[in-house]
């Protein structure tokens, strides 16, 4: 975990129920915290409710997940993670756009799928 921490830029933190209640995750986010203090790195929280967010983090601006809008989010979170400037960043949102696409398009087809069920 701390390596992978040391060469991170960003933490997205889904803030869930069972992410609230799991030690290991407290831990990482913890650690993410601290270095995020020091702005080695930057932490969006994602929820779908706001209490599941540690006390520590609510003033951090986050991004709300929602099931009915999942582009959206998609694009809220995509945003949020380009706000700071990020070294080499070029190389970064070209990697974020492809993952977006792709999710996008998975999301697109699990409700074709759905509504014709």
């Amino acid at each position: 975990m701390e390596r992978t921490l040391k060469i991170s830029q960003v933490f997205i933190l889904f803030c869930t129920r069972n992410a609230s209640k799991s030690k290991s995750v407290e831990g990482e986010w913890e650690a993410a915290y601290q270095l995020s203090k020091t702005k080695q790195m930057k932490i969006i929280p994602v929820c779908e409710k706001q209490k599941y967010i540690p006390a520590l983090l609510k003033p951090i601006i986050n991004v709300e997940f929602t099931k009915e809008n999942f582009e959206k989010f998609i694009e809220n979170l995509y945003k949020e993670i380009l706000r700071r400037k990020l070294p080499k960043n070029v190389k970064l949102i070209n990697k974020y756009k492809s993952y977006i696409k792709c999710s996008k398009t998975t999301f697109k087809s699990k409700q074709q799928k759905n509504k014709r069920v």
